[in-house]
């Protein structure tokens, strides 16, 4: 496990030093902004992930189990040298740098009145911001898929091949995997999946930011025998807490062909008396689902 964190800071290490400040000079926003307007809302992004940006507002806004997960972005169609001048120059043959080449992106997505209870609703408008986010330009097409009842997913399902041709791709998490079924942590659990999948797929996929002390302290009792990696780890995450909800981002790294597993606790962003911007951790069984916020008084 050490071992293991230590090649997780050295590689966040490396991004950090290669791409920092590029991405500060790039003109990218820090967050996406969502506006109510009656019976539709707006979301403007702008990131070289525009719609992980995009999703991370939207969860935060209407407290959604969203989970998300690039397609591997391998060539020079999607991807883009972030890298500064002076790094690149000190590590020519370097891979890492490289990152998705995306940009603004804007969508107007349906917000009626039923959507506070309405799966359906939900759903509808998640398919208006992805059906817009595929016709914008922006790397990648994703598709909108139903996990569970109250959790979606947001997943990569193209990528572009070497002279520009978008080609469908086979989503690493679909990947059936076994394991037995054993009483362990959330956390054990995970890494044994993560361990699985890269094994069957081929590509590796590791843990990054989590909830740790959450993850160790929850047990769960989770095994299958030929099952996608991405039930497993639904199943795990939802076992992990009876209090909390979970939701994932899968990020792919092109410079050392690695996938990386974010795991936070679901929350909706709220102001305080000071108008200070706060995140609320959101319960289970608690009524979440696009409950749209007052209109600021004017």
């Amino acid at each position: 496990m050490e071992y293991r964190l230590g090649c997780l800071l050295e590689l966040f290490l490396a991004l950090w030093l290669s791409t920092g400040q590029a991405q500060q000079q790039g003109g990218y926003a820090p967050f996406a902004v969502v506006q109510h307007r009656g019976l539709t809302a707006t979301l403007d992004a702008n990131d070289p992930r525009p719609l992980l940006q995009a999703i991370l507002a939207i969860r935060e806004e209407y407290g959604l189990i969203l989970d998300f997960e690039d397609p591997p972005y391998q060539s020079t169609y999607d991807l883009v040298d972030r890298a500064v001048p002076a790094w690149r120059a000190a590590h020519p043959d370097s891979k890492r740098g490289m990152g998705p080449a995306g940009s603004a992106f804007h969508s107007e997505f349906p917000e009626g009145p039923n959507v506070a209870t309405s799966l359906e609703e939900e759903e509808q408008a998640l398919q208006k911001i992805v059906s817009d986010y595929n016709a914008s330009g922006n790397p990648g097409k994703f598709a909108v898929r139903r996990e569970t009842a109250g959790r979606f997913a947001i997943i990569g399902v193209s990528s572009k091949d070497d002279i520009g041709r978008e080609r469908p791709i086979s989503p690493v998490l679909d990947t059936p995997i076994s394991i037995p079924s054993a009483q362990q942590s959330a956390y054990e659990t995970i890494n044994l999946i993560l361990k699985v999948l890269s094994v069957q797929s081929g590509v590796k996929v590791v843990l990054g930011v989590a909830p740790m002390s959450l993850l160790a302290d929850g047990q769960v009792t989770i095994g299958g025998a030929g099952a996608p990696a991405r039930d497993l780890l639904v199943q795990t995450l939802e076992a992990a807490s009876a209090k909390r909800k979970l939701t994932w981002d899968l990020l792919y790294d092109a410079g050392d062909d690695t996938y990386f597993l974010s795991i936070e606790v679901v929350s909706r962003a709220m102001l305080d008396p000071s108008g200070r911007r706060m995140l609320i951790p959101i319960d289970k069984g608690k009524q979440t689902r696009f409950v749209i916020p007052p209109k600021k008084k004017m």
